[in-house]
Parts: structure tokens; C-alpha cells; sequence
């Protein structure tokens, strides 16, 4: 049988995503079927929550890339999305939104980028839980065509650093800590983030700039015995924050630089992140097939359905002896900080 293509539009993660980020891709099966295509990513943290929905498409008269320029062929026009907390049965329904207007736009791309729908709910009105259970139900013409559950990511804090003065020695090791209360945690993938805020001043004129270290990521959460370890930890060596620096700072000719000050941030996400990561990862690299296969959601619909959370510590401050080092270190001396 002759293949025919379809689209969506795929997640992807920089593992978290606090703010989503999707990229357009064709798909191609076999036959038609309507398929939806779902993406959601809960979040207690979100002041609102957002779900996409879209359809495949198949139309074996047209070229796909001028089917994909039409609206009408990536939405329902009469689809019901609720969220259903999944051990009360408490039903939300979702307003239809545009997501130009709600400042999510949709990238340059084959398909249409306007309307952009998507679904929205204030999060507070949902009083979302840590490790509760939650489903998203897509229903048109009175049947059901989505229905997928998810556990709802829940708090963590920042344990380590507590001193809001770091110290980057090159004979030494840098420590990101988080904790929960949450002995069944469904967090399961981690990521560590040090966010540098930086003031260049170059002929009189000064630029903030942001630099993010992508400190440490882990798919793993120790045990204690029959119980999660509450603390999930981040260890680098501490001349990795030169070396970061000295590949991803322009030697400037008059430029002058002050990191005014850092943020710490770990993003928690759910079982599905690993999931998809694997499921690429499969195919690709000097042994794979090569082939991008479709991601499923549990449910069987296409897309990408999980939950997050975020841990931020902002304002620190780097230690006189850091900034000394910036100055006189081999690999920064060159950079202009100050």
C-alpha cells in the first residue's frame, strides 16, 4: 500500500522545558486513521496549563506540505479537552485559546501558523496534588478519542548550596542539592543548571547577557532501603566552570564583564522524559536505524504527555577568591571579567 503522509508537531525538552519547545516534522503511515496528537506537560508551578491537540492528517489527492497550510486539516473543530483528577472524577474543561495571542507562537514552519490553537486552564483552579493522578480526555460527537493519565510531578527544595557566596576552586568539587517531602515521588529524570547574569560593558555602553553551564543531568534517584532517597545530588569539579566559560565567552577587544549574579535551577521530570529520550536515542548514532519513529502517548495517541516541576534559587554571589581567579586563571583571563 502506497504511504501517505501525515503532520504534527513534535515535542522537544531541553530536559525541561519550563518552557515547551516544538519543532514541525511529517510523519508518514500507512491508511488513513484519525489520529490525534496530544501534548501536555502538568505542572504545579504553571500559573496556567496548556494542551495542545491536533490531528494527522492523510489526503492521498494532495501534496502534504499544502494540506499542512491549512488550519482546518491540523484541528478538531468541535473537540471537548478536559482534565479529570483521576481519583475524585472532578472534570475541568479546557477553553479553546490562540496560542499567538497567549504568547506561545507557532515557529516558522510547513504549517500553519495562525490560528494556533490550544487549550487553557488557570492551574490554581485545578489544586493539583504531588503523585495525584490525573487524565486528559479529548471527546467530539459525544465519543471519547483521547484518554491519558499522568502523575503530577510534585515539590522539591533547594538543600545545598545554602551559602549564598559560591566557590569555584580549581582544585575542588561544586554541589547542586535538592529534596522532597515525597516518598513516592514521581520525579525520575534531573537536571542542573547554573545561570550566569552578566553585565558587558563595551565603549561606554553596558548589555545584560545570560549564560547557562548545563550543569548535570541524571535519570536516576537513590534508594534507602524499600524508599526513595528524599535528597537527589550534583557534583562537578569546579574547574568545569572555567573550562564552561573559556568555550562559550568571546574574547572582546575593550569588553569588560561582571556576573552580577547566579541562579541555580533543577528541573524535575516525569518517567515519559526518559521514555522519549530513549526511544529517539534508539534509532540514532553509528548503530541505529536512523528512522525517527512517532512517539506514542500510554494512551496510544501521538505526541508527548507528562508533568514537571522546577526548583529556582536566584542571587547568589561569587566568592573574592572566584573572582580573583576569573582574572589571573588561564582559561579566563582573556574574558574581561571584572
Amino acid at each position: 500500500m502506497k504511504n501517505r503522509q501525515i503532520s504534527s508537531i513534535a515535542l522537544f525538552l531541553t530536559f525541561f522545558v519550563l518552557h515547551t519547545s516544538c519543532k514541525d516534522e511529517l510523519i508518514t503511515v500507512e491508511g488513513w486513521k484519525d489520529i490525534p496528537v496530544v501534548y501536555a506537560v502538568l505542572s504545579t508551578k504553571d500559573t496556567a496549563t496548556y494542551i495542545r491537540v491536533e490531528k494527522a492528517f492523510s489526503d492521498p489527492t494532495k501534496n502534504a506540505i499544502d494540506v499542512a497550510q491549512i488550519a482546518d486539516s491540523l484541528y478538531y473543530a468541535d473537540a471537548i479537552v478536559s482534565l479529570v483528577n483521576d481519583k475524585t472524577n472532578e472534570r475541568f474543561n479546557l477553553t479553546q485559546v490562540d496560542g499567538n495571542t497567549e504568547g506561545y507562537p507557532r515557529k516558522d514552519g510547513v504549517f500553519a501558523k495562525a490560528p494556533n490553537k490550544m487549550y487553557k486552564i488557570k492551574t490554581a483552579k485545578l489544586a493539583m496534588k504531588a503523585d495525584e493522578k490525573w487524565r486528559i480526555e479529548v471527546a467530539r460527537q459525544s465519543k471519547m478519542i483521547v484518554k491519558e493519565t499522568v502523575a503530577v510531578v510534585g515539590e522539591y527544595a533547594l538543600a545545598a548550596p545554602i551559602n549564598k557566596t559560591l566557590f569555584f576552586r580549581n582544585d575542588g568539587q561544586f554541589s547542586i542539592s535538592i529534596q522532597t517531602d515525597e516518598e513516592e515521588q514521581t520525579g525520575r529524570t534531573y537536571e542542573a543548571n547554573v545561570i550566569l547574569n552578566i553585565d558587558e560593558t563595551l565603549n561606554g555602553a553596558t548589555k545584560a547577557n545570560n549564560l547557562v553551564w548545563k550543569f548535570r543531568t541524571q535519570d536516576t534517584r537513590g534508594k534507602l532501603g524499600t524508599k526513595f532517597d528524599p535528597t537527589v545530588d550534583f557534583q562537578n569539579l569546579a574547574k568545569e566552570f572555567y573550562i564552561f566559560l573559556n568555550l562559550n565567552v568571546p574574547v572582546v577587544a575593550g569588553m569588560s564583564r561582571t556576573i552580577k549574579s547566579i541562579d541555580l535551577e533543577v528541573l524535575i521530570g516525569g518517567q515519559e522524559f526518559i521514555d522519549y529520550r530513549a526511544r529517539f536515542n534508539s534509532n540514532s548514532g553509528i548503530t541505529g536505524s536512523q528512522t525517527i519513529l512517532n512517539y506514542a502517548n500510554k494512551g496510544g495517541s501521538l505526541g508527548f504527555i507528562s508533568s514537571r516541576s522546577r526548583v529556582l534559587g536566584t542571587d547568589f554571589k561569587l566568592s573574592n577568591e572566584t573572582l580573583e581567579n576569573l582574572k589571573n586563571n588561564e582559561l579566563t583571563k582573556n574574558l574581561g571579567f571584572k
